[in-house]
Formats: structure tokens, sequence, C-alpha cells
């Protein structure tokens, strides 16, 4: 097995099992269980929870400590196939199974892509499959030891395939259902066949007696329409003559009439000539020459909307060009400023500095001079002299620093104010922007006004949205139906099923004619005092079902009534109407034995019949009267010792009578004797109910449904219809949402700008404030320094060279002052050269180039006007010389419209006049229709009489000879014979000679379907045979391994498997006895621990060699076990190891000891790694290297 990112097993991992016994080993969570989890999810567990996870993507390796989680997981497995255990001609079989962590997975059949179906199919046949009798897990041991006696029972089944028997037992019972209610059926449908007969007897004798009278009135009738044939044909001769004299007049008037028609004929093609010209003109010059003017007039209107735009931006552009270039000579003018003040303030530095080594070379003699008189005064004058250098030193960073801080304000100065500008640029660009929308709201509202309806975007984004969003409510919609309708059908199906069922009952347990027809009574009210059958009246729990039809029998049947008068009515009316008979119970009269006897206390004994039916207390004496003296035991034993004088009934239904007589066998299905069950008919309710429900919102949805499509075709009327009475107006906004599309990018740009101008300004104010941070440091060592400087020149002032030092104080201090006006004078120069060669530079070269750039946008606009007013101009051209045009050819229109006018009113004068020779002919071609009528009249009665004779009737001449009034007399009074018989059921004939063979093939069907009852009970009995046969033999065979095997594991121990019931194996359970040692027999529970668990182990082994697998999987199942019983077990599994490849987990030395092949489990940081280790292979080395240190 190969496992790459599954679980633990995070780099690819080669697993090898040899044949043979295999172990896993390895500390607690170390992964050994990741391995059987691999196999069991390769070979297509789908639950996670049985693979140890929360879901399926938890499979996937997380990494562990040092490395990333896996993106997939992976299990290979390889099979050996040297035996051809599988189906497929191959030496090994491989099966790959890989997940990712989306949740999706692929499986692969030796490298080419399968299914899981197909794998499992597979396995299957191969008998691969991991199962409970191949593969033991944690816990599953336990669960086995715990099992009750039924559920191995259970186990056992499984294991024998007595579920296949139960299938075909349900299945046999069902058509036994089904045999049983065909029976009754047929039953029914004989009864009632035999009542048609019957019936029919009488119907059959008068349809014959009126086809008798039939075939005489037909004679009559035939007689009677050649009579009425005959004199028609004499009334049409007659108006044939009449008819020719009438013609003659018409053709002399028509002769006028043709005439006339001549020339409208003529003026008309004169018309005809001039409407194709008429029609050109309209419909094809016309027409295309105004939509090729509207089209210009609407490239004329877009021309003028760009040309306004451009010449405002133009505007703008020449006024930032004047703005810039005044900004420019402002700059140069502060620059010859700034120049003129520099040669000023470098005048003035000379002769300060001047002045400074004047007063130095006194003070310098001075000092010399004192130098002779004072030491110490020199020492102190040094360290003055060290200070003041320090303090001019400090002083002078002190006023870079200040000159470099006003250089930046400069620049934040001026960044500021180019962001104010752009801020009033996008201002500008936003108030445009709010008037091309204001626009388009006039035109969308103009669009409104024209169309009459709501305003629509009919855009992409607009009216097709809305249609999409409502096709997918739609869909929706159907997807939702169709389930509805998948849960109605199966609804309506189950609906039908049960009343079907509920209707066949009814008819199994009305079979009797005669009960039926006395609780029909009941439900009219003709006769009071009938409250229904036993089985009517009372219920009962289903457990008891066999027992109350069997204790009761046919009585179920009895009808309980109020008294015997009500009883004798009854009875008279059964008689009278010919219904067969009942048997009545009257409460007021009916008499019982009362039942006296005590039952002794016996669980098996249920009790009194009566006890265990719900009724009311109004039918006491009834029930008691019919279930009073009847008990209900468990089984027959029960029933035979149970000494006393009343009948007992067993749940299987066997009876013992109150004479000892007994009853029992084979049960029959049930024969539709017992108590009605209401809860189908509540169950009916329900289904109705929940049916009706969904109807109701599947009709709901079908509204909806046709609501949206109706609004969906409106919608798309609407966007037809719409978009073109307002494509002009639509083409205008498209121009406007142009304008702001090209707005937008220009405020983008502006706002990008500004951003970048922010991001400036915010490095500068950064360094701004750091040259602050740096002047106040500078300050406060100046100031420290200036202390110290006060201090030295205290000790000088203290000295006994008053006068010198006087001089010296007042030339140093002049000195000082003229140090300090230097350093001012240096300050100021140091200012106005950076703002000359930095600032005015900078601000020149950004000005420049911002021209530069209004220039080239000034000249770009100029250039783009240019073209669009010669594109305006050109369009304005076409525009007017398409309108002569069509002013051209809407005159020669007006001309050809005229000629066809003056056309047309001469022939409609014409048409008059053929209007008034039609007047004249009217009255005569009236005379002629009415001929024609007449005449048509006459033939089609005489077509219709026609279809009434029947040519196969004869009629001889006298008849024909009888006038009309007479052949009727004689038909009515045939008619007066036919009605005296009634309501004829002609089909009575036919229909009796086909009940009569109806009848026939029922009691044909009906010893047939005998015949098919008593099979399916035969084969229902060879089944439960069967099923015991194998059941037994599974049992015995598992038995004798269970015992083989403990005594293999507990020396001198025995052990056993028993049924709690051997006459009916499956009605009882298992129960596991053993003798562990020199024990007594003991069952499970009365074991310790330990021989608990070896005891199900043994058992476990004792299925395992019944049912062989390829292979077996225990996971840990001896670690309740001490060493000596560990071993006992691992040397059993390594004999059986030599048929089936046996893979134990395990702890224990013991069984380590006897594996041929070991697994080696490890874990470090989170990643799981497997040692192979054969120690068959190991042995035999061994066993060579020995075999060769001896034979040396």
């Amino acid at each position: 097995m190969i496992c790459i990112g599954f679980k633990s097993f995070r780099k690819r991992t080669v697993i090898n099992f040899d044949e043979g016994f295999s172990a896993i080993v390895g500390a607690n969570g170390s992964g050994k269980s990741n391995i059987i989890d691999a196999f069991v999810f390769v070979l297509g567990a789908l639950s996670a929870k049985s693979l140890r996870a929360n879901n399926i993507k938890d499979l996937i390796s997380n990494g562990g400590h040092g490395m990333g989680p896996s993106d997939t997981a992976s299990v290979e497995i390889l099979f050996d196939n040297a035996d051809r255990s599988f189906s497929l001609d191959l030496p090994e079989i491989s099966i790959l199974r890989k997940i990712d962590r989306k949740g999706n997975g692929i499986y692969k059949l030796n490298g080419k892509r399968s299914t899981r179906k197909a794998i499992i199919n597979l396995l299957d046949l191969s008998g691969i499959l991991p199962n409970s009798s191949n593969m033991i897990m944690q816990g599953e041991l336990f669960r086995l030891i715990n099992m009750n006696s039924n559920e191995r029972r259970e186990l056992i089944e499984d294991i024998a395939g007595i579920a296949s028997y139960n299938d075909k037992k349900i299945s046999a019972e069902d058509e036994l259902m089904q045999v049983q209610t065909n029976l009754g059926q047929i039953a029914l449908l004989l009864n009632e066949v035999y009542l048609q007969l019957e019936d029919l007897k009488k119907e059959k004798i008068n349809a014959e007696k009126y086809l008798e009278l039939t075939s005489q009135e037909k004679i009559r009738t035939n007689a009677l329409y050649k009579v009425k044939i005959q004199t028609s044909e004499e009334k049409i001769e007659k108006m044939a003559e009449e008819k020719i004299e009438v013609n003659i007049k018409i053709a002399e008037i028509e002769k006028k009439e043709v005439q006339l028609k001549e020339e409208i004929e003529t003026l008309k093609q004169k018309i005809e000539e001039l409407e194709p010209k008429i029609q050109k003109l309209q419909d094809s010059e016309l027409l295309q020459m105004t939509n090729k003017l509207k089209d210009l007039k609407n490239k004329v209107t877009e021309l003028k909307t760009s040309l306004s735009y451009a010449k405002k931006n133009l505007k703008t552009y020449q006024q930032e060009q004047l703005e810039l270039q005044e900004r420019l000579n402002q700059i140069n003018e502060q620059e010859e400023n700034l120049k003129k003040e520099i040669k000023k303030i470098e005048a003035k530095k000379q002769k300060i500095i001047a002045q400074i080594n004047e007063k130095t070379q006194i003070i310098q003699d001075l000092e010399k001079k004192l130098s002779t008189i004072d030491v110490e005064y020199i020492q102190i004058k040094e360290n003055s002299k060290r200070l003041q250098i320090e303090i001019d030193q400090i002083k002078e960073e002190k006023n870079q620093c200040s000159g470099d801080l006003r250089l930046i304000e400069q620049k934040i100065e001026g960044l500021t104010e180019s962001k104010s500008k752009l801020e009033k640029k996008i201002f500008d660009s936003h108030n445009v922007l709010a008037g091309l929308k204001i626009k388009i709201e006039n035109l969308k509202i103009e669009r409104k006004q024209k169309l009459g309806l709501e305003d629509i975007d009919f855009s992409k984004n607009g009216i097709e949205k809305k249609i999409n969003r409502m096709e997918k409510e739609i869909e929706g919609w159907n997807i939702n139906r169709k389930e509805m309708t998948s849960i109605s059908n199966k609804t309506q199906k189950e609906l039908f099923e049960l009343k079907s069922k509920v209707k066949i009952l009814n008819h199994i347990t009305s079979n009797n004619r005669a009960q039926r027809a006395i609780l029909n009574l009941s439900k009219t009210g003709k006769i009071k005092g009938i409250f229904g059958t036993i089985s009517q009246l009372g219920s009962t729990s289903k457990k008891y079902y066999t027992a109350m039809e069997y204790a009761a029998g046919n009585r179920f049947n009895f009808i309980v009534v109020e008294n015997q008068i009500v009883a004798e009515k009854c009875i008279n009316h059964l008689k009278k109407n010919k219904l067969g008979r009942a048997t009545f119970i009257p409460l007021e009269n009916i008499h019982y034995k009362p039942f006296i006897s005590r039952l002794p206390e016996d669980s098996k004994i249920i009790g009194r019949a009566v006890d265990l039916i719900e009724f009311s207390e109004k039918y006491r004496d009834a029930f008691e009267y019919v279930f009073g003296r009847c008990v209900i035991v468990e089984d027959i034993p029960t029933a035979r010792g149970l000494k006393i004088p009343a009948k007992r009934v067993t749940l299987e239904g066997d009876v013992v009578e109150g004479s000892n007589l007994m009853t029992g066998g084979q049960k029959t299905k049930s024969k539709g004797l017992g108590f009605d069950n209401n809860n189908d008919q509540q169950k009916i309710k329900e289904l109705e109910s929940a049916h009706q429900i969904i109807h109701r919102q599947i009709s709901e949805l079908d509204i909806k449904i046709n609501a949206h499509r109706v609004e969906i075709s409106r919608l798309y009327k609407l966007k037809i219809t719409g978009a073109n009475k307002t494509k002009e107006i639509s083409e205008q906004i498209a121009v406007c949402k142009a304008s702001i599309e090209q707005l937008l990018m220009t405020i983008s740009n502006n706002e990008n700008e500004i951003e970048e101008i922010i991001k400036e300004i915010d490095g500068q104010s950064s360094q701004k404030e750091k040259l602050e941070q740096g002047i106040d440091k500078i300050k406060k060592i100046l100031t420290n320094l200036i202390n110290k400087e006060n201090e030295i020149q205290e000790k000088l002032d203290s000295s006994e060279e008053s006068s010198i030092k006087q001089q010296l104080k007042q030339n140093e201090n002049q000195l000082k002052n003229l140090q300090k006006e230097a350093t001012q004078i240096e300050i100021e120069f140091t200012k106005k050269s950076t703002s000359l060669t930095e600032t005015i530079s900078s601000n020149r070269a950004t000005a420049q180039t911002q021209l530069n750039q209004r220039n080239h946008d000034i000249a770009e606009t100029t250039n783009s006007i240019q073209e669009l007013s010669n594109d305006l101009k050109d369009y304005e051209v076409k525009v007017k010389v398409l309108e002569e045009k069509i002013s051209h050819k809407s005159k020669a229109l007006t001309v050809l419209m005229n000629e066809k006018k003056n056309l047309t009113m001469n022939m409609s004068e014409n048409q008059l006049k053929v209007g008034q020779i039609g007047n004249e002919v009217y009255p005569l071609k009236m005379n002629l229709n009415t001929f024609e009528i007449k005449t048509t009249e006459f033939k089609q009665k005489i077509l219709e009489w026609g279809c009434f004779i029947n040519p196969e009737i004869e009629v001889s001449e006298d008849l024909l000879k009888i006038s009309e009034s007479n052949h009727q007399k004689e038909i009515v009074k045939i008619e007066l014979q036919k009605n005296q018989l009634g309501a004829v059921n002609l089909r009575a004939i036919d229909k009796y000679i086909d009940i009569e063979e109806r009848f026939k093939e029922l009691g044909e069907k009906n010893e047939r379907v005998i015949k098919e009852r008593e099979a399916i009970l035969d084969f229902i009995e060879s089944l439960e045979q069967e099923k015991k046969k194998v059941f037994l033999n599974t049992f015995n065979a598992i038995n004798k391994n269970f015992g083989y095997i403990f005594s293999r594991l507990s020396k001198g121990g025995e052990a056993k498997l028993e049924l709690e019931n051997l006459e009916d194996p499956f009605e009882g359970g298992v129960l596991i006895l053993a003798r562990p040692g020199e024990k007594k027999w003991c069952l499970t529970q009365a074991m310790s621990g330990g021989e608990k668990t070896l005891t199900i182990i043994a058992l476990i082994l004792g299925i395992q060699m019944h049912v062989p697998s390829p292979y077996y999987i225990l996971d840990e199942i001896d670690a309740a076990l001490d060493d000596v019983n560990a071993a006992l077990v691992a040397d059993m599994v390594k004999e059986l190891s030599e048929k089936s490849q046996f893979i134990i987990i395990t702890h224990r030395d013991v069984t380590m000891a006897r594996v041929d092949h070991l697994l080696g489990v490890s874990n470090i940081e989170g990643v799981t790694s497997v040692i192979n280790l054969s120690i068959r292979n190991v042995l035999k080395q061994l066993e060579s290297k020995n075999s060769a240190v001896q034979s040396a």
C-alpha cells in the first residue's frame, strides 16, 4: 500500500504486507490505526466517521510541525492476483483513490480512471470488501462481547445468507395476499355476473320484440320518403319553365352593365399604373431619404455637443495658459530682485569681514601683551576661544538648518497651491457632471412622456437584466414545481395503493351479500337499531390479530342489533329480496355463559380474549358472547397445560377447545376476518390533506410562472416599440453618458495627481518636522555653550590686569557684534541664494512644464475643434441638399396623387351607374334566386329523403300508391307499440351472450387461482424448511470451529453455542457457553474480562474459518489478554495464516515474536514513517549463516 498526503503520511510512504502473519507495531499516537484507515479508504469507504474524521477533508495531511499541509490525499493498494481471484487476467491489481480539499475525488483501476461502483463490484465478486467478519476494529471486540443472544443469532443469519430467504418469503406472502384478494374479487364477480344474467333475461325478450317493430317501421318510413320524392320532382319541373323567361330579361340589362364595367376597368388600369410610381416615391425614395436625413441630423447634434464640449475645454486651457504665463513672469521678476539683493548683501558682507579682521588683530595684540602678565589668563582665554569656535560652528549648523527649513516650507507652499488648483478643477468638473446628469434625467422624462409608459432603460443593464432575473425566477420555480410534482405523484400513488388495500379488505370482509344489504339498510336509516358487525365495533393490538381471527372465526361477521324485533325485520328483508342469510346478535336478548374460572399466574397466559379488545361498554354482551369463553396464550404447550373448560388460542392461531379438541398446523394467509384497521383511514385523510396542500402550492407556482411569462412578453414588446419611439432621445442620452465617462476619467486623473501631491507634502512635512527637532537640539547645545562662555568671561573680568582686560573685553564685544552681524548677513545671503537656486528654478520648471502641457492641449483641442467644425459644415451641407431633394420628390408625389384622385372620381361615377343597373336587375335575380332556392330545397330534401331510404329494404308498389298522411299514421301507431315496451336495452341480447361466456371464464379462473394459492403455500413451507436447514448448517459449522479453537486457546477448556429455541431457531437467540480450564460451564456474563475476550476471539476465528477471506485485519484484539493467552491467540492466528493473510495491530511482545512480518510505525513531528521487517527472511538468512558456519 502506498500513501501520499493521507492523514499523518505527509510524504510518500510504501507499506509492504507479506503473506502469512503481519503485525503493525509502534507507540500510541504513532499512526498505526491510520494504516487501517487508509486500507478502508482506498476500498471505497464513504463515511468520514468510519475513518475517524469529522469530514472527508480531514483525511488530508496537515503537514505536521515542520511541513505545510498537503493539497491532496491518495492511497494506492496492490493486490496479488496470481491465483486470478479477481475477474481480471492480470498478475497484479492496482486500486487508487485520491481526494482534494474541495471534496473532489477520483478512483483508478490499474492506472485507468474508474468509478466507485465498478471497483466495489469487482471487490465484492472477489470477496475482498471489508466487513464485520474479516475486519475487527478498535471497540468492535467490546461490541461483540456485549451482544445479546438475538444479535448473535442475527450475526449467524447474516453469515448464512438468511436475508435472501426472508426476501423471497416476503415476496411470496405478498403474492399470496394478492392471490387471496383475487379469489375474493373473483367470488364477487361470479355473484355479480350471475345477477346480471338474471336481470338480462327480461331485457333480452323486450329487445327482440322491439327489433321486430323497428323492422316494420323502417318499411313504412322507406315508402313515406319515396312518395315525398315523387311529389317534389313534379314541382321542380314547373319552376324550371318560369326561370327561362326571367333569364331573357336579365340578359338585355346586363349588356349595358358590361360596357360600363369595361370603362371602369380602363380607369382602374390607369390608377394601377400610377400606384407603383406613388409607392416607389413614398416607400423607397422618400422613406430612405427621410431616414438618411434623420441619421444626418443625429450626427449634426452629436458633432455640436462634441464641439461645444471641446470649445469649453479650449477656453479652460487658454485661461490656465494665461495664469501660467503670468506666474512665469512673476518668477523671473522675483529672480531679478533676488540677484540685486544678493549683490548688496555681498558688499555688506565684505565690509563686515574687514572690520572683523581689524578687531581680531587688536584683540591678538592685547592678548599678547596680557600673556606676558598672566599665564592663567592665557589659559582662560584659550578656553574662551575654543568655546567661541564651537559656538560659531553650532550657529552655522543652526543657520543651515533654518535655511533648509525655509526651503521646505516654500516647497510645501507651492505643492499646496497646486493641490488647490487641482481641487478647483475637480469641483468644476463635478458641476459639469451634475449638469449632464440633470440633462439625462430630463431626457428620460421626455422619453417617458413620449412612451406614455414607465421609464425603462433599454440597455442590456436595464430591461434585459429584468427579463433575465424573471427567467431565472421561472427556472427556480420550475425546479420547485418538478420536485413538488414528484412528491405529489408519490403521495397520489401511496394514496391509491392505500385506498385499494382498504377497498380490497372491505370486499373481503363484506363478501357476504346478506351482510352488505343489512349494513346498507343501516346507512339509509330504513331500519333503526342496526349497529354493525363485530369486526366494525371493536379493535385490538396488531400482535393479537391472528389469535382473534381464529378465536372468533366467522362470528366476526355477526351483526349486532338492538333487539330481536330489529333482527326479525332484517331477516324478513333478506327473505323478501332473496339476499341470502346472516346471523344477528340482539343486545337486549342475547344470553351467554359467563367465564368464572381463575387463570393461573403465568407470563405465557396472556388473558381472556374479550379483555384484550377495545369496544364500547354498550356492546359488552355481544363481545362477551363471541370472545368471553376464550383465553389467549403464547404457545401450544401453555394451551395444553391450561386445564379450564374454555377455548385456548395461541398467538399463531392454534386452537385447543374446552373439550380438548385441537386444531392447528400450517397457517394460511389471513382470510380478511378480523377487526377493521382505522389507522389506514386516518392515513388516507392525512395523505389526501397533504396532496391537496401540494396541489395548491403547484397551482400557486403555475400562477406565478404564467404571470412572469406574460410580463416578459410585455417587456419584449415594450423594448421593441419603446426603443423605436425614443431612438433619438436614447442617442442624446448616450452622448451625455460618453461625456460623463470622459469627465469621470479627467476627475480620476486629477484625483490621482492630488494623491501624489499629498504624498509629496507628507514627505516634505516629515523632513520639516525632523529639521525643527534638529534646530531645537542645536538651540539647547548653543545655550549650554553660551553659559560656559559667560562663566569664562566672569573669570576674565576678575583678573588683576583690569585695564587690559577692559580694553580686551570692549574689543571682544565689538568683535562679537560684528560676527553676529556677519552671521545674520550670511543667513540672509544663504536664504536668498537658496531661494534663487532651488525655489525659483523649481517653480519655474514646474510652471514651464504645465505651460508646455497646456500649449499642447490647446493645440490638440484647436485641431479637434477645426476638424469637428469642418465635419459639422459638411453634414449641414448634406442635410440642406437632402432636404431640397426631399422637397422636390414631395412635389412630384403631389402631382401623381392629384392625377390618381381625378381618375378615382371618374371610376366612382361609372360604378354608381353600374349600381343603378344592378337595382334594375336585382328584383329579377331575386325571383331567379327564389326559384333556385326552392329548387335547391326540393333537391336537398330529395337528397335527404334519399338518405333515409334504405335500398336493402324492399317497398311494394301498393305502398307507393298510399298517401303521405296514411304512412305517417301507421308509423305513429308502430311508435306507440314501441313506447309501451318502455326503455329497451338493445344490447341486452349481445350482452347476455357475452356475460354468459364471462361467467364460464370466471369459473375456470377461480379454479386456476385456487391451485396457484396452494402452490405459493407449498413454496413458503419449502422456503422455511430450507432457511432453517441453511441456518442450522452454518450454526453447527461455526459451533464446531468455535469449540475447536477454544480448546486450543484454553487448555482443558470447552465452549459451545446453544440455541434458545430448538424447535424454531429464529424465535430465540444464541447463547455462548464456555468452560475455561477446569472450571464449570457458564455464560459469558459470568466470565472474567480476560475469559470473555478469549471466548469472543475464539468465536471470531471460528466464524473466519467457516467464511474464509483472503485477508483478516485485527486491531488490538489481544489488548485485554495476559501474555499466556495472548501467545495462544497469536499461535492460533499463525496457524490460520497459512491459508489467509492476517494483519494485526498489537503492543504485545509475545505476539510480535510469532509474526512473519513486522511493520514498525513511528511519528516524528506529526509525520508517520513505516519500517518493513520480514522476520521470515531474517530467519532464513540466519539459517543460511548457521549452515555456512557449520559446514566451515
